[in-house]
Formats: structure tokens, sequence, C-alpha cells
């Protein structure tokens, strides 16, 4: 299942350093790293693949910190201390109830994605099959929104 990176932040943050549709004001923000999400790249390496991927790659954040727990990042955005890198399969719901706000435009779709892994001589066990079917259903039904 693909997933899209978006940058966030509460909307009062998102005027005070007015970010709506200017994504050079980041150098003046302080920006939220997720150590865990994925194990095997550098803290930095999501947020340097968005500002590539949507043509922003001459900015660089002069404010930074980084979480261990993807959801400290987002709760921090939340409560106005910056701006994180949100995974809109998890914060769309934060996004539609005005907790959050995506003040740059279109996601980008990340270089991961989630995968679901099985033992090859269990693929065939009826419970694994329900939950695969289970599974695929569930992302047919929520598409990631652009």
């Amino acid at each position: 299942m693909a997933e899209a990176l978006q940058p966030i932040c509460s909307p009062e943050y998102a005027v005070e350093h007015d970010l709506y549709g200017k994504p050079e004001n980041i150098n003046n923000c302080l920006i939220f790293h997720d150590s865990q999400a994925c194990p095997e790249t550098e803290h930095y390496d999501e947020w340097d693949y968005w500002l590539q991927q949507s043509d922003n790659a001459a900015i660089t954040a002069r404010y930074q910190y980084t979480f261990d727990i993807s959801e400290a990042a987002i709760q921090a955005a939340i409560n106005s201390q910056g701006i994180a890198l949100g995974r809109l399969n998890l914060i769309n719901s934060t996004v539609k109830a005005g907790q959050l706000v995506t003040p740059f435009g279109q996601p980008i779709i990340a270089k991961h994605s989630y995968y679901f892994v099985c033992h090859p001589d269990r693929v065939n066990q009826p419970a694994i099959n329900a939950l695969i079917r289970w599974l695929s259903h569930a992302v047919e039904a929520a598409p990631i929104e652009q």
C-alpha cells in the first residue's frame, strides 16, 4: 500500500509563520523529524525527500527537533510547536477535524510502502487469507486522498 507525505501544522502556526503556499518560510520554523519512520534511513531523510520531490530542495530548515515516536511529532504540530511531516493515511482525520492543516499543496508519494508479510507455509491458511482479504478491502476503501 502506497503512502503519501505532506507537511502538517496547526492552523495557527501556519498563519503565524505565513506558510500557506510559501514553503520557503520553513526556514523560520521548527521542523520535526521522526527517527523511527524507516529503520534503515537517517532521521532527516524523509524531509530531504519531500523537499526534493516538491521542488524545494534549496530550502534548509534551521530549527529541527527529532522524535522517536511519530505520534509525538504529530501532537507537537497540533500544539502549534512546529511542522511535522505527516503520513496522510494516519493524519487524514485530524486534518478533516481542523486540528492540522497542509499548507503547501499536494502530497508526495513516499519512497516506502506498507507490506503484508507472512511465512510461506502459512499463506494458505483460512485465517491468513481472511486477514489478507480484509486488509485489501480496507485499503481499497480508503485510497490516498490527493
